[in-house]
């Protein structure tokens, strides 16, 4: 589980439908983030263009974020309330 202030980025996505969820105590919360610089930095906000963030409400259980339909080259999440696992499924869009 990342702890309060992990961010972390993953490149080389594609254009796809998206999905994000996180587990954890309730009242983690995450927020996501997607760029299509070549070179995007998570410590630099003017990189990212805000997606969705999801606050841990039902205990046992994972949350959901609304459903993404996007083409970001780079994805990124801040763990803003923590510790919460974060996951992110994809599938090809259409």
């Amino acid at each position: 589980a990342a702890p309060t202030g992990t961010k972390e980025m993953k490149i080389q996505c594609i254009s796809a439908i998206f999905t994000y969820q996180i587990q954890g105590a309730v009242g983690a919360k995450v927020r996501f983030f997607g760029s299509n610089r070549i070179d995007p930095d998570v410590s630099n906000p003017d990189h990212w263009v805000d997606i969705c963030e999801i606050e841990k409400t039902v205990d046992g259980q994972r949350d959901l974020g609304s459903v993404e339909g996007h083409s970001y080259d780079a994805v990124m999440y801040e763990v803003l309330v923590g510790p919460a696992d974060v996951m992110v499924c994809s599938g090809v869009a259409g």
